[in-house]
């Protein structure tokens, strides 16, 4: 099913962007869902806009300003973990199947308490039959580490290949990837059955 971000880079009406979308042929959308970076508010109505358009919520683009501080004590840490979380009943709600995630890049390493917190949102995923896909961007051995200690039917992988060309340590590391991941994914693919998860 071809998709395509909602978030690309043309100002225009909401509405009219799904329907143009959809005019284009694409079948399917990923919602970029946070106000974040010049989407302004209102992102919560586009599940309802992109279905109006007769377009597929293939996943939701979870915010990505504060992922480094995922492994964090106190209140910074916690609050990343919150939002994940929540997102996470935001597709149960909005019956969204996916949602795609930055983890810290490597510069911040996934100690015990960021894995822990990890856990703790693909647990609260599997309950509500929600898949979380772990999005390729300066974050090898986070990535590496998350496929490998949470490894369920829950967890995929997003592969973005322009992030992937413009990381040096992943194109050197890209073996150790495919092995969590189960294989060679394409830019739109994840690991395990089910809806594919779009790249940025």
């Amino acid at each position: 099913m071809p998709g395509v971000c909602n978030a690309f880079g043309y100002t225009l009406d909401w509405q009219q962007r799904y329907r143009l979308i959809k005019a284009a042929g694409f079948d399917s959308v990923m919602l970029w869902w946070s106000d974040g970076f010049g989407r302004g508010p209102g992102y919560r109505q586009d599940v309802r806009r992109a279905r109006n358009a007769g377009l597929v919520v293939e996943n939701i683009h979870t915010p990505v300003q504060w992922q480094n501080d995922l492994s964090c004590n106190g209140q910074a840490g916690e609050a990343v973990a919150e939002l994940y979380r929540n997102c996470v009943m935001d597709c149960a709600h909005h019956q969204a199947p996916v949602m795609v995630v930055h983890l810290p890049g490597d510069a911040h390493p996934l100690g015990s308490l960021g894995m822990d917190r990890v856990k703790s949102i693909v647990e609260l995923a599997e309950k509500h039959q929600v898949r979380v896909a772990m999005e390729n961007i300066f974050n090898t051995q986070n990535l590496a580490r998350v496929l490998e200690e949470a490894d369920c039917e829950t967890v995929g992988f997003c592969y973005d290949s322009c992030h992937h060309a413009n990381d040096p340590h992943a194109r050197r590391s890209a073996g150790k990837i495919w092995k969590q991941a189960d294989g060679p994914a394409s830019s739109r693919q994840r690991r395990g059955p089910g809806p594919a998860s779009a790249a940025l």
